[in-house]
């Protein structure tokens, strides 16, 4: 996966969703993932919209899935599951980094995967605890207070068999 850049020009995000999907397709990479956050901002339904109009084509001709990235706005799964309901394409679907929905948009990891279900076609874990200021600190896998066994159960609910990724954010 790749992240798309910050930048608020068209012509530049086009250009990196193009050179992105070119790249993917000679490494045999079945995704690129769309970030929808910059500098901590999430970009307007608007501009999401503007840039899948643009990618999606481009996907499907190379062969790769574009996935949106559960951050942002998109924290709260159910406006991703609309989005993606919008489409439904098979070029299109989720990637579902535990984190965010869980500390950010308050799910469970089952109403993640309700909202989700099948859109999910890749997965990022990582670790987190909330210090007494109310502040996120990474951890290692195991070490923080996010409930990773109900992720792993949410995952088998769906007979899910795609990528997991363990990332491991500075500690």
């Amino acid at each position: 996966t790749r992240d798309i850049c910050c930048s608020d020009d068209m012509a530049d995000i086009n250009k990196e969703i193009t050179d992105c999907l070119e790249a993917a397709k000679r490494l045999h990479s079945p995704f690129v993932r769309l970030h929808t956050v910059c500098s901590g901002n999430s970009y307007s339904e608007l501009s999401v919209r503007s840039v899948l109009s643009y990618a999606l084509p481009l996907a499907h001709e190379c062969g790769i899935q574009l996935l949106i990235e559960t951050m942002g706005q998109f924290s709260d799964t159910s406006c991703l599951r609309d989005l993606l309901d919008d489409y439904a394409c098979d070029d299109l679907g989720a990637l579902w980094d535990f984190h965010f929905p869980y500390r950010i948009g308050k799910e469970s990891p089952q109403t993640t995967v309700t909202n989700l279900g099948a859109y999910i076609r890749h997965v990022h874990i990582k670790d987190s605890a909330v210090l007494p200021d109310g502040s996120l600190s990474y951890q290692l896998i195991g070490e923080g207070s996010l409930p990773v066994d109900e992720l792993v159960k949410a995952l088998d609910s769906l007979d899910y068999d795609g990528f997991i990724t363990l990332e491991g954010e500075p500690v």
